[in-house]
């Protein structure tokens, strides 16, 4: 028989003890579905925008921190810029004198369009053997500021169609000097550009053809009908569009001087009447004394907090992001990337933030909260039905 010391003592079973649960996380009510998954979406395009920049200022800061790379692009725009005062300087010097003789007093207002246009045209120059022929180039008003800041574009790519039509194919059409009434038919102000284009074109020796055949006289018949005199051909009687130079880049054709490529032609100058250049220069003079003899007067005034205060500068483009504690700043279109904030002029949607109640709860807490939730819709379908037998014992 066993020693009854020896055997084990028995284990107390404990009864498992639920954990308290919030009472007003339970009566809280849960947001309706469709708000939450756009508080989800919302945050989903904050944490993009937020990674791009990150990535944009990562990228940037390495950059800064590369000394050898940094001094290289400064050394490199320094000769860029160097090398473009040169080209406006000689275009200057050698036209400058024509186009006044042609054209009168003008003011040629140096143009400094963007650094890609810059260096595509002066690559272009030391990739081809070429020399630079000065030319015109006319154009609607609304297209001269355009051009002045990214030069010319090729019809026909990147959605741009063709204006003014193309005899000899699509490509930049200019005027050579001497010609400017070819380009101003195309303008309808007083402006027009001065090109450069670097022309890698050749001369075209063709010779002038001779009439098929030759008249003589007859030395035994009497001939009473003669043949009707025609003017030999020469070069008085070339045509318009007969081509002269030609190159698979630029060709000569007449008075006017076609770029099939974008990169060999450049707007330098931007020819427009002296004296109304001279307008604007004492228009802006006139503002300026002005400016310094009256003393400043604040207009933008707004009444805030019992007092008129300076209105606030409305605040730029900005990325997704959160604005406050329950609110979501995000573009109004679903592939847009940047939101406006202000009182004025404002662009995106604001999204409220709402929280999964089910998110962090563990699961005897949605137990608990399922169990609640049925409760109170049974309680309104008995309240519901309830009403409806009232209703109907009133009939």
């Amino acid at each position: 028989m066993a020693n009854l010391e020896q055997l084990p003592e028995p284990q107390r079973r404990h009864a498992s003890r639920l954990s308290r649960v919030s009472y007003r996380w339970l009566r809280q009510k849960g947001p309706l579905a469709a708000d939450l998954e756009e508080c989800v979406q919302a945050r989903k395009v904050i944490a993009e925008a937020s990674l791009e920049a990150s990535a944009d200022e990562l990228i940037s800061t390495r950059d800064q921190q590369d000394p050898e790379r940094y001094q290289m692009d400064r050394r490199y725009l320094k000769r860029l810029s160097k090398s473009w005062e040169e080209l406006l300087k000689k275009t200057h010097r050698n036209c400058a004198e024509s186009v006044v003789k042609e054209l009168g007093p003008v003011h040629l207002e140096p143009l400094y369009p963007d650094l890609k246009v810059q260096e595509a045209f002066l690559q272009a120059r030391k990739a081809h053997e070429s020399v630079t022929t000065y030319t015109y180039h006319g154009t609607k008003k609304e297209n001269i500021e355009s051009i002045s800041q990214i030069g010319f574009l090729m019809p026909g790519q990147g959605g741009h169609t063709v204006k003014n039509g193309s005899v000899h194919g699509v490509g930049i059409y200019t005027a050579r000097l001497g010609c400017a009434k070819l380009s101003k038919g195309f303008c309808d102000s007083d402006k027009m550009f001065l090109c450069c284009v670097c022309d890698s074109s050749k001369e075209v020796t063709e010779s002038i053809p001779e009439p098929a055949s030759t008249w003589k006289p007859s030395s035994t018949v009497v001939q009473t009908t003669f043949p009707k005199r025609t003017a030999p051909l020469t070069r008085t009687g070339v045509k318009k569009y007969e081509i002269h130079r030609k190159s698979d880049e630029v060709i000569h054709m007449g008075d006017a001087v076609v770029s099939f490529k974008q990169d060999f032609v450049v707007p330098m100058f931007l020819i427009s009447p002296a004296s109304e250049a001279e307008e604007e220069k004492k228009c802006k003079t006139g503002q300026a004394a002005e400016a310094l003899e009256r003393p400043e007067v604040q207009t933008n005034l707004v009444l805030k907090h019992h007092a008129w205060v300076p209105e606030e500068e409305e605040p730029n483009w900005a990325l997704p992001q959160q604005v406050a504690t329950r609110q979501l700043a995000v573009p109004a279109e679903q592939h847009g990337k940047l939101v406006k904030f202000g009182s004025k002029d404002r662009q995106g949607r604001t999204v409220w933030v709402v929280e999964d109640p089910f998110a962090c709860a563990n699961s005897e807490e949605r137990s608990l909260k399922r169990h609640y939730l049925k409760r109170q819709r049974d309680r309104q379908l008995r309240l519901a039905r309830r009403e409806k037998q009232e209703d109907s014992c009133l009939w």
